[in-house]
C-alpha cells in the first residue's frame, strides 16, 4: 500500500502543476472521482488514504435513489457518526464531508453547484453513479469480488461544462 500511495502522490502533484495552467472548464480545482465494483470493496479507505495525502481536500459520497430531492448534507462532528462515511472523512483529514444524494437525472447539477461552493483545491468524490460524468482529473476504480454495479454513465449536463452534453457519438 505504501507503494501506491506514493505512486498516487506523484499523481497529485503532476495533476496540480498541469492544473495551474490548464484553463479547460475545471479551474484549479482538482476532481478525484473514487468508484467500484461492489458494496464492501475499498472505496471509503482508498477516500481515506488520499485524504492523508490532501488534507483539507472536501470529501463528498454520492448515493444515488431511484427518486427524491436531491439532498447535500454537511457532517459536521465525527464523533456523531465515526462508522459513516463521512465521518470517516472527516477523521481522516477532510476540510469538509459531504453526503449528495438524489436521483440520477439530479445529481449532475447538483455536483456542479457543490464543486462551485466548496471553493476547494481537491475535492474527492465516491461515486459509481458520477464518475464519467464529473469528468475528473484522477479516477480510480477499486476492483472486487462480484458482478460490477451498473452506474450513470453520461448525463447533461457534465457539472465541469455547462454548456455541453458528454453523451459520445457512438453512445
Amino acid at each position: 500500500m505504501t507503494g501506491l500511495m506514493s505512486c498516487i502522490g506523484h499523481i497529485f502533484l503532476a495533476t496540480d502543476m498541469q492544473n495551474t495552467h490548464n484553463a479547460s472548464g475545471g479551474g484549479d480545482t482538482i476532481i478525484v472521482t473514487v468508484s467500484g465494483a461492489c458494496a464492501g470493496v475499498g472505496k471509503t479507505r482508498l477516500v481515506e488514504s488520499l485524504l492523508a495525502l490532501c488534507p483539507g481536500a472536501v470529501a463528498v459520497k454520492v448515493q444515488a435513489r431511484a427518486e427524491g430531492d436531491v439532498r447535500v448534507v454537511e457532517e459536521m462532528d465525527v464523533t456523531e457518526s465515526p462508522q459513516k462515511d463521512t465521518g470517516r472523512y472527516l477523521a481522516a483529514g477532510a476540510g469538509a464531508a459531504f453526503l449528495l444524494s438524489g436521483a440520477p437525472q439530479d445529481l449532475p447539477p447538483a455536483a456542479r453547484r457543490l464543486i462551485e461552493a466548496a471553493g476547494a483545491r481537491v475535492l474527492i468524490f465516491e461515486t459509481n453513479s458520477l464518475a464519467l460524468e464529473l469528468r475528473p482529473d484522477v479516477a480510480f476504480f477499486v476492483d472486487g469480488p462480484g458482478p460490477i454495479k451498473p452506474c450513470l454513465l453520461y448525463t447533461s449536463p457534465s457539472p465541469r461544462d455547462l454548456s455541453t452534453s458528454r453523451m459520445p457519438s457512438s453512445a
